[in-house]
């Protein structure tokens, strides 16, 4: 791990944590209609959830809050991992070390050893104020162990694209179940800046984006026109509801 929890995306393509990352370069990139920075910074299209932001246990001290990693525009809060917003060429994360120690750390805790609080606060410490009296202890349970590892990794790859694989991979789960895809915050609005408040948990309310229970069709995607069109035995077995 580096020491500070910015150095990755600051030094995208020379730090000692980034595994695998795609590369991209001032004359070969996404553009402005898909590179990171660019959605997530430059045009300010995606901001950060108020359901992560407002989550308990993510400290209001922790680094991964501060300047480096987080924008404010008009109250509401945008990621800073993705930094060049003018020539596009921020790698894009793929596998960070940090998420091999949550990987075992979560590991570790479903087969209830103890040691996953290594792993665990590895993570979480560099980015705390105080890590003598903030860090981690033993949790009590399985489930609330393997809960706070998830909880960090929300944290940690946050805009990094590994949540949605999550959700798909915790489904009827044994330890930490999930039904289906979770209530959202809206979408397609201007994000309202009194919906941030740290510490304070969100709840959703009326606009926001509901919950997808498991056992609702759409939890399962259509199959493409592109190859249903081209072949029709899989056009009549189109995935149910579409």
């Amino acid at each position: 791990l580096t020491a500070d929890p910015n150095t990755p995306f600051a030094n995208n393509y020379g730090n000692s944590e980034s595994i695998f990352s795609l590369e991209n370069s001032a004359t070969n990139n996404p553009s402005v209609n898909g590179a990171l920075a660019s959605q997530y910074l430059g045009r300010s299209l995606i901001a950060i959830s108020p359901i992560i932001w407002n989550n308990p246990s993510w400290l209001a001290t922790d680094k991964r809050r501060g300047t480096n990693l987080v924008t404010v525009k008009s109250g509401v809060y945008y990621t800073n991992k993705y930094k060049d917003t003018s020539t596009l060429s921020d790698a894009s994360p793929l596998l960070r070390y940090s998420e091999v120690l949550l990987n075992r750390a979560e590991a570790k805790a479903r087969l209830d050893d103890a040691t996953y609080l290594v792993d665990l606060n590895a993570v979480r410490n560099r980015s705390l104020n105080n890590p003598s009296t903030e860090q981690y202890s033993l949790f009590a349970t399985k489930a609330a162990a393997v809960n706070a590892i998830l909880t960090e990794r929300r944290i940690e790859f946050l805009a990094e694209g590994l949540r949605w694989n999550t959700i798909h991979r915790l489904q009827q789960d044994d330890v930490a179940p999930m039904s289906g895809i979770p209530a959202k915050y809206k979408n397609g609005a201007a994000p309202v800046a009194a919906d941030y408040k740290i510490g304070t948990p969100y709840v959703i309310k009326s606009g926001d984006v509901t919950a997808i229970p498991y056992s609702d069709y759409r939890y399962v995607w259509p199959i493409p026109t592109l190859e249903t069109s081209a072949n029709p035995t899989l056009a009549a077995q189109q995935n149910p509801g579409y």
